[in-house]
């Protein structure tokens, strides 16, 4: 690794630490500016030693390819990642997404488990239809139309903000929801059983419509 690799290794570190996804996403801007003419030379950081490195750089290339499927083979795959469009049904795992800002009608139809999609930013139509469980969009900030119809479960959206139509029509179960945030229309006409909205905050309209479900 070169000096200026170093260098970059050491500001997406401080970044990642500081848990700061507007400089992470701006680094991978920057990766991609500079690789847009040299996609082979991208790719070879794929298998960078550093997770976070190998991580931002499938992000960038996504972001100039709209190939996504780098990020799914990756430990933090999609590190900082800016999807405005993917296909359907699509799967993520382990410490994918993490401060991924997706928008669109991207990742309609899927499946998020383990620690996928934390602290990422989600609006538009995304993540319609999806089916969340594990430690998936803990942190999260879900507006627009997102998240509707979804089904959540386990510790899904912990400590998580909501406004807008996220989640309206959605099915939370198990733990999902635990001290989140919850304003505007978000939730509206959801089914929610277990613990799920323990501790949170609700507020304006999120909860009409809803209901408690018993079992």
């Amino acid at each position: 690794m070169n000096n200026a690799e170093k260098r970059f290794a050491s500001l997406l570190k401080t970044a990642f630490d500081k848990k700061n996804g507007n400089r992470i996403r701006h680094l991978v801007r920057i990766v991609a500016d500079s690789y847009s003419q040299n996609l082979e030379e991208l790719q070879k950081y794929f298998d960078s030693e550093n997770p976070l490195v190998a991580g931002i750089a499938t992000s960038a290339y996504n972001f100039l390819t709209d190939e996504i499927s780098p990020i799914q083979k990756k430990e933090f795959g999609g590190l900082g990642a800016i999807i405005n469009q993917s296909k359907r049904n699509l799967e993520f795992n382990r410490r994918q997404l993490w401060f991924a800002k997706i928008s669109g009608s991207s990742l309609i139809f899927s499946k998020n488990s383990d620690d996928s999609l934390k602290y990422s930013e989600n609006g538009g139509h995304s993540l319609w239809n999806s089916e969340n469980s594990g430690n998936s969009l803990l942190y999260s900030k879900n507006g627009g139309h997102s998240l509707w119809n979804s089904k959540n479960c386990g510790d899904s959206l912990f400590e998580s903000e909501n406004s807008g139509n996220s989640l309206n029509f959605s099915q939370n179960s198990g733990n999902s929801l635990w001290n989140s945030r919850n304003g505007d229309y978000s939730l509206m006409s959801s089914r929610n059983k277990g613990h799920s909205l323990k501790c949170s905050e609700n507020s304006g309209n999120s909860l009409r419509g809803s209901k408690r479900v018993r079992g």
